[in-house]
């Protein structure tokens, strides 16, 4: 049996002498582990109880609450000389570790007693990966239902930008952590889109993961330069195919839902509009304003100011029915006449590494679910021009395999597939 430990438990004797020295040789001991414990003694019971976080060479110290009663403290056994007063210990399994006075304490499996029953997730931070920059609809969807799962299950979580790569980077780091529920990630389209635009999938998002929760769609609203003469989509259709291959779309780059709703958009009127990746949605948004590029599918809360000013005009939602936040924005079926036309929103859900324990993921879906509910949550969704949505784990799932069959079939039609 191993043991997966994100924390150490610092054990002092006495406590209310943390010693500097000590925390450097500790620091150089570990080699940049980023560790967290509770620091306890004989004075369990003093008011005052410390959490060290130590990384490379350097520490901090912050002044929290005590352990509420209950909860867990591993406690390792050990043999110190009677005379070594400035002992320090740090428990990690399989490991030999030389401090304070000279002395040694080798540490393994055997020694670990657990003298208290582990306390119930969670009770250590959780970590949210938003595999995009802040500011985009993934990362105000978890910063938002982030802080009302932190008040409801009195651990703190926090948010972890890991852009880049079409949501690569941050899928794949979630995919490494330990599958203890203490890291998440918020997923959207491209979490299915983009490892099939690779030759060698990176990560499959059926067998990897496993769901937690899909909370929310958001629809793209097909944004139209003011520079134009055109007023609806089919004014949009007839203009593109009396000019095939002078208008521009701007989309976010391969593996984003910006290109699949458009090249499928392409397809079904038979029109020729030309892609241009955007790295920077502000950059795009600045080249529609001045009439560089005709086109720009964005969600909804991007955009909203400028609809609302008439900088730019939006000539259909892609979703099945209108924006509360817009009305007048016909559903793009609707405006094209094609009542088969099946577009997709955009949609937030979150997930974790696969294995991640069932009652985990039970725990971390009632979070969410609860969040979903609160009236604050939901005032923001609201504003974001976001749809509150509510499936089983076992729908999330079914659904995760349609999109990723729908993504398969569409790389393969236009050769996106590297």
């Amino acid at each position: 049996m191993a043991i997966q430990a994100k924390s150490i438990s610092v054990v002092s004797f006495p406590p209310h002498r943390p010693c500097s020295t000590f925390f450097l040789k500790v620091a150089h001991a570990i080699k940049g582990n980023l560790y967290e414990g509770i620091f306890f003694g004989p004075e369990l019971c003093t008011k005052t109880v410390y959490f060290y976080m130590m990384k490379l060479n350097s520490y901090t110290i912050k002044k929290c609450r005590r352990p509420a009663k209950g909860e867990a403290l591993i406690w390792f056994e050990w043999i110190f000389e009677e005379t070594a007063m400035d002992s320090w210990i740090i428990g990690r399994t399989n490991r030999l570790i030389k401090l304070g006075r000279g002395f040694s304490v080798a540490l393994s499996l055997a020694s670990v007693a657990i003298i208290a029953q582990a306390s119930p997730y969670p009770n250590q931070t959780i970590k949210i990966i938003v595999p995009y920059s802040p500011g985009t609809g993934s990362d105000v969807m978890a910063r938002t239902i982030g802080e009302n799962m932190s008040r409801k299950s009195h651990v703190s979580v926090i948010v972890e930008n890991r852009d880049g790569g079409g949501g690569l980077i941050g899928s794949l780091a979630a995919l490494q952590s330990a599958p203890d529920g203490y890291t998440v990630l918020i997923v959207a389209n491209p979490f299915v889109i983009a490892p099939i635009q690779k030759s060698t999938p990176p990560y499959d998002p059926v067998k990897d993961f496993v769901p937690i929760a899909k909370v929310a769609t958001i629809p793209l609203v097909l944004a139209l330069s003011p520079n134009l003469p055109i007023n609806n989509i089919k004014e949009l259709v007839a203009y593109a195919k009396a000019n095939p291959g002078k208008l521009s779309y701007a989309s976010s780059g391969p593996g984003t839902i910006s290109q699949q709703e458009m090249e499928i958009f392409k397809q079904a009127t038979g029109i020729d509009i030309v892609e241009i990746p955007y790295k920077s949605t502000a950059q795009a948004m600045t080249d529609l304003l001045g009439g560089h590029i005709a086109l720009f599918p964005v969600v909804v809360p991007l955009v909203q100011q400028y609809l609302r000013t008439g900088k730019i005009r939006g000539l259909a939602v892609f979703d099945t029915h209108r924006s509360a936040l817009f009305p007048d924005i016909p559903p793009i079926a609707e405006g094209l006449g094609l009542p088969s036309y099946a577009p997709t929103p955009v949609w937030y859900g979150f997930v974790a590494p696969a294995g991640t324990p069932k009652e985990v993921v039970a725990t971390l879906s009632d979070l969410i679910n609860a969040a979903m509910q609160d009236s604050e949550v939901k005032e923001r969704l609201v504003v974001m021009g976001a749809q509150a949505i509510n499936p089983t784990n076992a729908q999330f799932t079914a659904e995760l395999k349609v999109e990723v069959e729908k993504a398969k079939q569409l790389a393969k039609k236009l050769g996106t597939a590297q």
